[in-house]
């Protein structure tokens, strides 16, 4: 055979197997993925091996996952373009040890590119019929055993192209109650390892694991929803070991715990405009014990707050110059100023030499900050020996306006509002406690 003849039958066979892309890149077809192999765990240089692949569905253990490769310190990439012939959510899901990402047309849908033991992460994505996606699997081995998994699944099929530009589905046809995504880790942070549908945030997980590939301690959870509510008053409670807050329309914080604890119910009444409303729950387990719970009820009729005990002063005169504020979870700058009746800039400018990092940026501030007042103000009703309860307080807020622990206010003052010591999350404007 002449030389030409060979290099044009070599293209043909070479054409039929892949698709290609740009320059250097070389896409398996859609029924095998192309895997090039390397004796290093960065995917550097030329690789060292390279064969198409049926399926990523490896457990090599402790052996080599191909001749001429290493058995610990080693990496391989996969790639693929793949047509999906159905319109809908499809859940990706990887399976590895030690790190993996994954890349559709370039997108990095999971990353987990660390040191780790077998794990399982998953993600949704929705997809238009018809679609030619690539699809790009990276994976590396450190050391002791290696597992490469990888597939995916049609989790649901939607008819509206509603909810963006993008022609995605509205969430709400994906998450009709309540959407949870699930973190490997106990402050939400990073991609979601799982993000599912739940009926319910109704949760006693003991010493289990919420889910597949999700830590049984060390995990966190958040949940949100929309709600329409009729006009009224509800009484929201929260369920939780350990720690679970909970907000309504995006910036009120009502239900706060988040610190370790074991199984612990606090909940608090509010008053709901008619119509839709959001929620966003967020729990984090620590070890052993895992409890997530959260439901409302109406509540029929909202007694009047008792009324002030005529022997109580109710002097509303601002404390002297000099008053502080000690911030506490949910706060900030600009709750803390219209609670104290001054501005976000006199905050600033009395504490930046503090906390210099509110110059550049007073949206964060941290639990625990003490933060000067500007003079004549502080505390609204507060006047240093008792405490007017207004709209929007609560005990651990007026704990850290007085200085006074929650469990003092509630022991000195439930003679008064014997309620205090059955439920201290409800209290109502009006009430004048005691400080000392």
């Amino acid at each position: 055979m002449s030389k030409i003849i060979r290099v044009l039958a070599a293209m043909m066979i070479v054409g039929a197997a892949f698709v290609f892309g740009s320059p250097g890149e070389v896409y398996a077809g859609d029924d095998d993925w192309n895997g090039d192999y390397y004796d290093n765990m960065d995917l550097e240089g030329k690789p060292d091996e390279e064969r198409n692949d049926d399926e990523i569905d490896f457990n090599w253990g402790k052996d080599r996952p191909i001749s001429g490769i290493p058995k610990d310190e080693f990496s391989v990439e996969w790639k693929r373009t793949v047509k999906f012939n159905k319109e809908g959510t499809y859940r990706f899901k990887a399976t590895f040890d030690d790190g993996m990402r994954v890349y559709l047309d370039d997108d990095l849908i999971i990353d987990e590119w660390e040191d780790g033991e077998k794990r399982t992460v998953e993600k949704d994505v929705f997809i238009e019929k018809g679609e030619k996606i690539k699809i790009r699997v990276e994976y590396y081995d450190y050391e002791e055993k290696a597992i490469a998994k990888f597939d995916w699944e049609r989790e649901s099929s939607e008819d509206t192209t509603g909810g963006g530009a993008s022609g995605s589905p509205d969430e709400s046809a994906i998450y009709p109650n309540w959407k949870g995504q699930y973190y490997n880790n106990r402050d939400l942070s990073g991609t979601p390892a799982l993000q599912r549908n739940d009926t319910a945030v109704n949760f006693s997980w003991g010493y289990g694991a919420p889910a597949s590939g999700i830590n049984s301690d060390n995990f966190s959870v958040r949940w949100t929803a929309t709600v329409n509510f009729g006009e009224g008053t509800y009484r929201f409670t929260a369920t939780s070991d350990d720690g679970m807050r909970v907000w309504l329309d995006n910036d009120q914080l009502i239900l706060d715990q988040w610190f370790d604890h074991g199984t612990r119910t606090i909940s608090a009444d509010k008053f709901m405009s008619g119509g839709e409303h959001n929620i966003r729950i967020e729990y984090y387990d620590n070890v052993q014990g895992a409890t997530a719970k959260f439901s409302w009820a109406a509540v029929s009729a909202t007694a009047p707050p008792p009324a002030a005990p005529t022997t109580t002063t109710t002097t509303t005169t601002a404390p002297s110059p000099g008053g502080t504020y000690t911030v506490v979870g949910g706060d900030s700058l600009t709750k803390i100023a219209a609670s104290n009746g001054t501005t976000v800039s006199a905050l600033v400018s009395l504490n930046n030499s503090t906390y210099p990092s509110l110059t550049s940026n007073p949206n964060v501030i941290y639990p625990g900050w003490v933060l000067v007042l500007p003079d004549g103000q502080g505390g609204g009703g507060y006047t240093g020996d008792t405490y007017t309860v207004r709209p929007g307080d609560y005990l651990i807020r007026i704990a850290g306006i007085t200085g006074v622990p929650v469990s003092t206010i509630v022991n000195l003052n439930s003679g008064t509002y014997p309620s205090l010591l059955t439920n201290p999350n409800i209290i109502y404007t009006g009430w004048v406690f005691r400080l000392s």
